[in-house]
């Protein structure tokens, strides 16, 4: 579940760098 958690975040970071707005960081 750890590598599952550091690839959530690593989309996190790389969604708002392009300027998008994804539900996942609302969920974390």
């Amino acid at each position: 579940m750890q590598e599952n958690s550091e690839s959530f975040a690593g989309t996190v970071n790389a969604s708002p760098h392009r300027g998008q707005k994804p539900l996942k960081y609302s969920s974390l």
